[in-house]
């Protein structure tokens, strides 16, 4: 399926926890993300999803565990395992995704995705070279008119202090109202996209808040950094 995708992105501080994302939240995924390289202008990424989280009517749905796998040391996909023993897997589905995303144009950026099999991107992940991110991801409702959306990311791994909100839009110049603790707008921003940070061989706490985006491509793997992620 081919969209245009049009979003902002923030930094959040630390002034909201995580507790109160996980209260505010009608949705959380555990999300793991390769990158296979590039064809022409287009990031070529694998994506599984594992729902931890879905409120639906009032009702809220979880796995059967309700933990968010946390692996710091993640390099290829393992999915997320009950620690209590003989507990089954989640009854929320998991997904994958094979996503092609071109570069971006007046504020869009074309994508092509299709849905894969969880075998296929177990297979995919392992040719990676290791260029992945491990994220949690809470969805929030805003209060307000036009039901907009914040997707909340809180990075693990070397990446771990690290999140970001994004906001999909149906128009680069629609208005937005974000939470205060969106401090700072990256949109656009190199360094902090999900490709740049895959490929980036040191912690994002230790690098890339010291680096402009035209130095960081000597920490990367890749010789460049397309605009978009």
């Amino acid at each position: 399926m081919m969209q245009d995708e049009i979003e902002r992105r923030w930094l959040v501080d630390q002034t909201v926890s995580i507790e109160e994302l996980k209260q505010q939240a009608f949705g959380i995924e555990d999300i793991y993300q390769g990158y296979l390289g590039l064809a022409g202008d287009f990031i070529i990424r694998v994506r599984i999803v594992h729902p931890t989280l879905v409120r639906v009517g009032g009702k809220v749905y979880t796995d059967q565990t309700g933990l968010i796998c946390q692996d710091p040391s993640f390099i290829g996909y393992t999915p997320p395992i009950s620690e209590t023993p003989g507990a089954e897997r989640s009854a929320i589905p998991e997904e994958a995704f094979l996503t092609f995303k071109g570069p971006s144009q007046d504020g869009r950026v074309p994508e092509f995705e299709w849905p894969i099999t969880q075998d296929e991107a177990q297979e995919l992940m392992s040719h990676t070279g290791g260029a992945q991110i491990h994220k949690t991801r809470y969805t929030i409702h805003l209060p307000g008119p036009g039901a907009q959306l914040l997707e909340v990311d809180v990075f693990h791994g070397k990446h771990h202090g690290l999140v970001i909100a994004e906001m999909e839009l149906l128009n680069p110049n629609d208005p937005v109202t974000v939470p205060v603790w969106c401090s700072k707008e990256i949109t656009g921003d190199k360094k902090y996209s999900n490709f740049s940070m895959a490929h980036c061989r040191e912690p994002f706490a230790e690098i890339w808040k010291y680096l402009a985006p035209e130095t960081c491509v000597k920490y990367c793997r890749l010789p460049s950094i397309p605009k978009e992620d």
